[in-house]
């Protein structure tokens, strides 16, 4: 099915044979649908224009001409915890997704994100497709986003990540998107101190 050098440039991308769903002459339009239903990230099908590959995203783009959608495909189907951070000085409430719980919460604090040095983490879910999750999450919070410049490693940086609403709210739609999309959990925590309301 793969040739030497796709299974090789799989490799480099912390990818394997497993990833791929194979279209057998059928169009990635055709097998979009069945390849996600099985948890592929890439499809294997006709070669592009430009390189002749093969490999390529759900949505049909040549993964070996350009690799950069790998980095959100597999940041948004990676095990990991989607985590609802809260600010007082500024009354935001982030919703964010990452690998390492403890260095994001740290690192919210020490980059200032959005301006502020006082992020608190309030509740965390520990799920498959963490960062699809965390990416409806933002879509289904959009009527309440804010954002706001600051600095991270010497540049401008603007932050996404936030929403003028109480955690509660956040965290609601966090726990519908998870039970309606039937996502795999395997433990949740929620911060009995805080004011939820």
């Amino acid at each position: 099915m793969l040739t030497k050098s796709e299974l090789l440039f799989l490799k480099t991308q912390g990818l394997g044979a497993d990833d791929v769903f194979d279209a057998k002459g059928r169009s990635i339009k055709d097998v979009k649908d069945e390849a996600k239903a099985l948890g592929k990230v890439l499809v294997v099908g006709a070669p592009c224009g430009s390189g002749g590959h093969r490999l390529r995203t759900r949505h049909g783009h040549c993964v070996q001409c350009n690799p950069a959608p790998l980095g959100y495909l597999k940041r948004a189907s990676a095990l990991g915890d989607v985590y609802i951070a809260v600010s007082r000085s500024l009354n935001w409430t982030k919703v964010g997704s990452t690998t390492n719980r403890e260095q994001r919460f740290a690192k919210l604090n020490f980059d200032a994100y959005g301006n502020a040095s006082d992020w608190r983490p309030v509740f965390w879910i520990t799920a498959e497709q963490s960062g699809r999750i965390e990416l409806d999450a933002h879509r289904k919070l959009s009527r309440y986003a804010v954002e706001a410049t600051y600095i991270k490693d010497g540049r401008p940086q603007v932050s996404r990540e936030c929403f003028a609403c109480p955690a509660i709210v956040a965290m609601n739609a966090i726990v519908q998107l998870v039970e309606r999309g039937g996502y795999k959990t395997s433990r949740y925590w929620r911060d009995e101190r805080y004011h939820w309301k």
